[in-house]
Parts: structure tokens; sequence; C-alpha cells
């Protein structure tokens, strides 16, 4: 915004230097982003931030920041603002005789003030006035226009005149109808009636610079009986407008909602100077002093008669509450003592109330100062006045210490390495489902736990699996999630961290022709999660059938994992009745990852690695469709005994050369003696051994 200086001095005489004014507001209040000379008159334009329109986006307002300021920067003298004295030639008749307000939304419009002026002679402003609008950007219009202007840029409040005659007549005094009551007439009539109120639907106005502009609901109108006058807080309209043939005006100064105003104009695509002022917030104790201005300045310029006082319709006074300010918390926050006296003249410098304590102030701030609302917003005030170069320059204090983590954390913390480097994506998702969530996965509500206080009408419960959430939102192949997960247990609510994983199938090609095959995502989910257990230090760990699994987990193909005899997760695929619409051969696994930590971190005994050479075998079984590789890898390591030393499973087919309820099945077998080197016959007559429990079991050997 831009300010004049000499305008500026006006008001506070001994301001200093335009260049060190500036440098005061740049160091103490606001950017300067400019000093220049226009018209022979130094302009300071200066970034006044939203918090502070109410009261520094005029020159009063801004000349009272350097008043109090330089008070505190001990330049001596007191730097009080100089009083504007001014007067209204005012006549018998009352204004609120003329015309009657009403305000039909007071949530929009907290206070609505009206003075009525008579016998104006619009005409082009003194050359001082166009002058003076000028430099701070403000082109001229008319005296009546320009007066309105130029009270909002000196006391910060948007003002409008209105040609009074255009103004439509109240209802109630209209020929014939019946007299209104008293206590809404006053001592005379009122002729003339003016309503705040939202747009009807479909409602139009044309502006002040003939465009036709479509209303909303939403939108805050100024009316009389028949139309809009004006958008309110926003822009004038041109049924009304001040025109050369104007006698009688009446000048408007309102409170509006900023939340309304800043709606309304976002609405319409409509900014101007009142809007930006309204929307950053206005309060009521600031209607009157730029009416009462605007009138005299009127009468100055454009004489007339001014009707006795104003129609006035709303609060008198912003409710205010003292504020505690704990001076050593004040201490505390800014790094300087500050002597009691010393910040109670701070905040008197700036318009506040100051009750003194011993060691708690309670501070009302003055009405205008609306960013004023907390402990740390006075302390602020304390900060920046008295000068943040005065906050003494010394090395923080704080002692170090090694801060250890859980358990838990580090575990987690090297799982997701092994999963990013296994190319996952990390999600993350709310912990909330919905009842329809519940119905899409065929699970009951009943066994879930209820928010009673829900975060939204849509999510009422918290979820007790991290595969639901986890499918809904795949858009990768390969993802993960740890997220708490809730269950109910004998009657009290148990949470538990878990880790969720998602894999799809993968398409490979292989050899020159670019053959591809799907490899199967169960196979891949597996392999993933034995690598991760292993990571974790897990060594006795195998698979069985779930029978629990949930009801979008395919039931054929659904493992628990186990470590020893305690289930500490589960992994499948999902169910055929899912895979139209999420994805085909999608598999899912979710651990309950507290207790794999502890699993984890128990003691488990050191077997040195035997120092002999180890004997490597193949051995491919036939097996029925049911049987899981697991089962057959049991087989041959209880048959093999202590000679074998690992088996793992490096084959799996299943095609058109083997009937359809078989698959073939081959495996690694390891042999290895812990104090002695095997022979060829031994290993050979382990592993004939093996193929005869394979046998037994009605299995093929191939």
């Amino acid at each position: 915004m831009k300010f004049s200086y000499s305008w500026l001095k006006e008001y506070l005489p001994k301001l200093p230097l335009p260049e060190k004014t500036a440098e005061l507001l740049h160091f103490h209040a606001f950017e300067v982003i400019d000093l220049f000379r226009d018209r022979g008159e130094w302009i300071l334009d200066v970034d006044i931030l939203p918090n502070r329109m109410a009261d520094a986006s005029s020159h009063v307002g801004l000349a009272k920041e350097c008043g109090a300021i330089l008070q505190m920067k001990g330049k001596g003298g007191r730097f009080k603002i100089r009083e504007q004295k001014y007067a209204v030639k005012e006549i018998g008749r009352r204004a609120v005789d003329s015309v009657r307000i009403r305000i039909d939304v007071p949530r929009a419009c907290m206070r609505y003030s009206a003075r009525i002026i008579e016998d104006v002679s619009v005409k082009q402003s003194p050359a001082w006035l166009k002058k003076r609008l000028a430099s701070v950007g403000v082109g001229s219009i008319n005296n009546i226009v320009d007066a309105t202007n130029y009270v909002m840029l000196e006391y910060g409040q948007p003002l409008h005149a209105f040609d009074l005659d255009k103004i439509g007549n109240s209802p109630s005094m209209s020929s014939g109808s019946r007299a209104a009551p008293r206590e809404e007439q006053g001592i005379g009539k009122r002729t003339k009636e003016v309503v705040v109120r939202f747009a009807k639907k479909e409602e139009k106005i044309i502006t002040l610079d003939g465009n036709e502009v479509d209303l909303d609901p939403d939108v805050l109108v100024i009316a009389d009986v028949q139309k809009p006058l004006a958008i309110a807080g926003i822009k004038g309209g041109a049924k009304a407008a001040i025109s050369s043939d104007t006698k009688n005006i009446l000048i408007e100064s309102a409170t509006f909602d900023a939340k309304t105003i800043y709606r309304a104009s976002r609405l319409l695509g409509i900014r101007s100077d009142a809007s930006v002022r309204f929307s950053a917030g206005r309060v009521v104790e600031q209607t009157m002093p730029a009416l009462n201005r605007a009138a005299a300045l009127i009468f100055e310029i454009a004489g007339g008669r001014a009707l006795w006082g104003a129609a006035d319709m709303g609060g008198k006074r912003t409710s205010r509450r003292a504020i505690p300010l704990n001076l050593s918390y004040a201490q505390k926050l800014l790094g300087m003592a500050i002597p009691a006296n010393r910040a109670k003249s701070v905040l008197q410098a700036i318009g506040c109330s100051v009750t003194q304590g011993k060691q708690i102030m309670g501070v009302v701030p003055p009405p205008e100062r609306i960013d004023l609302e907390l402990e740390e917003d006075l302390i602020e005030e304390l900060g920046r006045l008295l000068g943040y170069g005065a906050i003494q320059r010394h090395a923080p204090r704080f002692s170090a210490s090694r801060v250890s983590r859980p358990l838990v954390q580090e575990r987690q913390t090297m799982v997701e390495d092994v999963l990013i480097s296994f190319g996952f994506t990390e999600a993350q998702n709310y912990v909330f489902s919905s009842a329809h969530d519940l119905e899409t996965f065929g699970l009951s509500p009943a066994e879930h736990v209820e928010i009673l206080n829900p975060p939204s009408a849509v999510f009422q419960y918290l979820q007790s699996s991290i595969l639901p959430g986890l499918i809904l939102s795949q858009d990768r192949s390969r993802a993960f999630e740890f997220a708490p997960v809730f269950s109910w247990d004998k009657g009290k609510v148990r949470e538990r961290l878990a880790l969720g994983l998602l894999v799809k199938a993968q398409q490979e090609t292989s050899g020159e022709k670019n053959i591809h095959r799907r490899a199967p995502s169960l196979f891949e989910a597996k392999g993933i999660m034995q690598e991760l257990l292993r990571a974790l230090g897990l060594a006795d760990v195998w698979w069985k059938p779930h029978t629990h699994a949930p009801l979008f987990l395919h039931t054929g193909q659904t493992a628990a994992i186990m470590v020893g005899e305690e289930m500490v997760g589960y992994i499948g695929t999902l169910a055929p009745r899912f895979s139209k619409e999420f994805a085909k051969d999608l598999a899912l696994a979710e651990l309950d990852f507290e207790r794999l930590t502890e699993l984890a971190s128990q003691e488990h005994e050191y077997r040195a690695p035997s120092p002999y050479p180890e004997a490597l075998r193949d051995i491919a079984v036939l097996v029925p469709q049911d049987v899981l590789s697991d089962e057959v890898e049991q087989v041959i390591s209880q048959a093999g005994g202590q000679l074998v030393r690992d088996v793992e499973l490096f084959d799996y087919f299943e095609g058109e050369d083997l009937p359809d309820d078989k698959k073939s099945l081959a495996f690694h077998v390891l042999y290895q003696a812990f104090d002695r080197t095997l022979t060829d016959k031994e290993v050979g007559a382990t592993h004939q051994k093996i193929e005869a429990a394979l046998r037994q079991r009605g299995w093929e050997v191939r």
C-alpha cells in the first residue's frame, strides 16, 4: 500500500525524515518495498500484512505505529497523534427520521451507520484533494466520491455514498398504508429504507462501471425495497450512484463479516480496496469516527446541510477480554529480560490498557488490534518494538545425551530398508473404515471397534486389518504399510502395530523370442516374506493352511505364517470374486509386527558353521495340487535327519505335460556334517532314504 509522507506527518509532526521513517518501519513493523518521490511528494510503499489491515491500512494507523516505535526507541518527548479537528453544520431534523436501516443478517453485518447531507454541490474536487489522492494512486471522480476515498485512506474504514433521492421509500410510509409502530418510526417519518440482506436467487445488479453481475444467495447486498443498491463491502451499484444532478446524499459506514466479504469477492471475481480491508476484518468502533470525518469533509468541499446525528443500527462496541501476560514466560521466549514498567510502557504505546500484577499483567488490546488474541501475540509486540537487536547473543545451552529408540521402531526401520530394496513403495492410509468398506470385503461391523465421535459421518470404525485399505489405494505393483490395527479383547480395545504387503504379478521376459509369462504373485510374496523373516533373524519359520483367513482371501491359497508353534501372520491371494473389481493374481500378507519383534529379540542358540564341505543333490516330486511345498520340505528334512542342512524349492511346474490335478516341485537338498566330510556313499544312502519316504506318501519321485 502507498502512503504519503507529508500526509503521515500531519498526524505525527515529529516523524523523522522519509529514509529514517522507512528504516524504522522496515525493522520494527512492516517491509517497506520502496521509497520514492512522485509529483514532489515522498511516497512509502509498505507491505501491510493481512492481520494488521484493521489498524495499519490507513495514514492515521501507520502514523500511530510510527509513534509507538519512536517512543520505544527513546527519542525523547511524547509521540502522540495530533487529533484532527473538524466540524459538521447540522440542522434540526434528525437522520433517523429520514431513513430506516434494517439489518436482516446480523451475523454478516455487525453495524450499519449512515449520515444524510442535503443540498450538496457535486463538482470537481479541489486541487489539494486531487493531488493527495493521485500521490497514492487513486484517481479523482467527483468531490463526493473523492471525499469517501480520502477518508478510507485516512482512517482505513471503507465508505460509500448513495444518491438519497434514488433510494426507494419505506413501504410502511407509502401512501395509504397503515402507520408503523412508534418505536419503529421514531419521532418523524422515515421516508427511505436501506436493507442489508443476502441476494435473492437469480438477482442481478449493474455496478458503477456498467457491468451486469449475477448475484448469488451467499453475496451480501445493500438494497432498498425494490432492488440491490450495492454489493456490500465490494462495489457500488449504478442505481443510486452519485451524479452531477445529485443534491441529497446518504453516506454509509458499516462493519461487515470478513469471511462473508472474502467469499463473495472470490465468488464474483471482484476485488476492490474496500473488499481487501473488509476481508481482513474491521471492528464496530471504526464506523462512526470515519463517518463523521467524511461528513465534515463533504460539508467543507461540497457545502450542504447535514441532518442531525446518524441512523445507526447494530453493535456499538466489540467485546474485549484481558489477556494474561507472564513476564517470565516472555523473557524465556524472547531471550531477554524485560522489566515490568518497560513492558507496560510498550503495551500502552500501542493503545493497550494494562493492569499491573506482581508477575502477570492483564492486558486489554485496543479494539482495532484484532490480531492480538494470545499471550504470544503480546510477546511478539514486545520483541519487535523494543527491537530484536536487543536480544543478547550467546550460544544455545543444551545437554547432549544419547536418545534410545524403541526396539519396534529400530526393527521397523530395518524392514522398511529391506522392502524398499525389493522395489516396494510405502503407503499411508487412514486407520478408519466405513460401513461400505466392511461390506465390500465381507467384514462384520460387530467385530470392529466403532468410534463414538467419528472424524466424519463416513468413517465410523477402526480398521481391524491393513489389507482392505491397501487394496483400495493400490497404484503400485509392490506396496507396504505399517499401521495400527484394532480389535476387541475381553471387552477392551486392543491396538497393535501391523505390517501389510501387497504384490501384483509381474510380467517377465525370457529368450530371444520375447516370450512373456506371468510369475505367480503368491510365490513372489512368499519369497519376499522369507527374506524378510531371515533378515529379522528368525529361522524356525514354516507355513501351514490358514482355515480362519479373512473372506476377501482365496480359501485354497492362504497360509498361516508360523514361527515355532506361534502364528505371526498370514499370506494369500485375493479371492476370485474380488479379482474383477481390483486385480487378478494379487497376493497379500499381514504380520503382527509387535509380536514378530518380540520373537526376533529373544535369545537364540548360536552354532558355528561346519568346517567340512557340503554336497548338493536335486530331487523332483510329482504331487497333487493341494499339497504344499512346505509339507514336502518337512518330509525331506525329517527323512534326511541331521545330515540335511537345508532344503530349498527352486522350481515349480504345472502344465500340458502333467495331469490337471498334479504339479511338479523341484528342490535343492544340501548335505553337510559337523564332524566329518561326507562320502558319496553316505550322501547317496540318505538321498535314497528321502526318496523312499516321499514314495510312501504316494508321491512320484522323478
